[in-house]
């Protein structure tokens, strides 16, 4: 984002509190909001980026054409665009892996990326987790069906744990499924949800378990050092 649509939007939110307020906000006012506002609007974007690179490593633009590195420029507005909505980092985390992993493709198609930043960008923390854990134990399932499912109950609570039959895990499963990585298993022999083959071209494409299995261990380090 520019500087002139950053001034754009500093002065439009100036105008928006001046009319809650019910009086014309002042020049010193407006101007501390402005620098308020641009500050925000550059962190969001340096963090952003910052997690873009160490995804990338910086190995993304000296093989591609020209053609591609416009595409790559495309993918990487629609990225900024999330994290100047506000997204959390590991939703921005995991986005800026599917930017990788599309790029490091031979062929780079953008259309997967902001059908996967569509998907990712609104996910709560609890989804991405109940997301994980349903493809942990669809995948530990299949490891089974050549022996058929009778150990599917033993399975689900190995994996799944005190979430087996918790009402707000399973009401996290079903909100995920608007995204398309969750869907209802009709199976009645196997668990009420499961992952699906879109959730199974994101784990192939980035490092997703391994970014949420980081971000939960900097969550418990912070809460342990309360």
């Amino acid at each position: 984002m520019n500087l002139r649509v950053q001034d754009n939007i500093a002065s439009l939110i100036s105008d928006i509190v001046s009319l809650a307020g019910g009086e014309p906000a002042t020049a010193i006012a407006k101007s501390t909001l402005k620098f308020s506002v641009n500050n925000y609007l550059k962190s969001k974007q340096e963090k952003a980026f910052q997690l873009l690179i160490e995804e990338t490593k910086g190995g993304i633009f000296p093989q591609k054409s020209p053609e591609e590195v416009n595409e790559i420029f495309g993918m990487m507005l629609r990225y900024q665009r999330a994290a100047l909505e506000g997204e959390k980092e590991i939703n921005l985390r995991i986005m800026a892996s599917v930017f990788a992993g599309v790029c490091g493709n031979e062929t780079i198609y953008p259309d997967k990326f902001r059908s996967f930043v569509g998907k990712i960008s609104d996910l709560a923390f609890e989804e991405i987790q109940a997301i994980a854990l349903i493809y942990k134990y669809k995948t530990e399932i299949d490891l089974k069906r050549p022996s058929g499912f009778t150990e599917c109950n033993a399975i689900g609570l190995s994996v799944l744990g005190p979430y087996f039959n918790d009402s707000k895990f399973l009401a996290h499963c079903s909100s995920a499924t608007r995204t398309g990585l969750l869907m209802m298993q009709l199976d009645q022999n196997l668990y009420l949800y499961t992952s699906t083959p879109i959730m199974d071209e994101l784990v192939s494409l980035t490092r997703f378990q391994e970014i949420l299995s980081d971000e939960i261990s900097s969550r418990e380090s912070t809460n342990n050092g309360r």
